[in-house]
């Protein structure tokens, strides 16, 4: 079911969310720079899949290495690190639902198959199940709301590649102007 709004897709990584911990100086200017956009695009909506980034990366390699010290008795299990990479995420998100509150009348999304129709003006999904990257969900939300851009080739759907610390660069990215990065299409 495609939105009939202009929906564009951001696969937000959790590096540039959650670098080591969560970065709230990017993130305050990074709402602005939505909230910016919002107010001059009535038609507007975002979804915003947000990664795992430092927490993932810190609660996996703990779980490593629980499991390699031979006192614990424990066998890796990637299912299981997957697992705690998805929680992550799903924190993360829900750090940038609650900086979006204003725009974001949804619970986070956790499973891109069954996402509810966009109600406000932003939406945030966060990792799905073991096995699938928040950029794999990013693509299946821009599927099911008729996103024109996003990380998706293989989809027919235009990728973006850019490094989303660059706000500038994003703001140009979001105006249609030309901008430091890669076009897939």
């Amino acid at each position: 079911m495609a939105d009939e709004r202009n929906v564009t897709v951001i696969s937000l990584g959790g590096s540039i969310v959650a670098p080591d911990g969560a970065d709230s100086r990017f993130l305050r200017d990074f709402v602005a720079l939505v909230g910016e956009v919002l107010e001059r695009e009535p038609e507007r909506v975002f979804v915003f899949v947000v990664g795992g980034g430092g927490p993932a990366r810190a609660w996996q390699k703990a779980y490593r290495e629980i499991c390699a010290d031979e006192t614990a008795g424990l066998e890796f299990d990637s299912d299981e690190a997957d697992w705690i990479g998805v929680m992550a995420t799903r924190l993360n998100a829900q750090l940038v639902r609650a900086a979006m509150a204003k725009w974001c009348r949804q619970e986070v999304v956790t499973d891109p198959t069954v996402a509810p129709p966009i109600e406000g003006r932003v939406l945030v999904a966060a990792g799905w199940k073991p096995g699938f990257s928040s950029d794999y969900d990013a693509v299946l939300l821009a599927e099911r709301f008729g996103g024109k851009t996003v990380h998706a080739h293989g989809a027919g759907i235009r990728v973006i590649c850019a490094a989303g610390r660059n706000l500038a660069n994003l703001r140009k990215i979001f105006d249609g102007g030309d901008f430091v990065g890669t076009v897939i299409e």
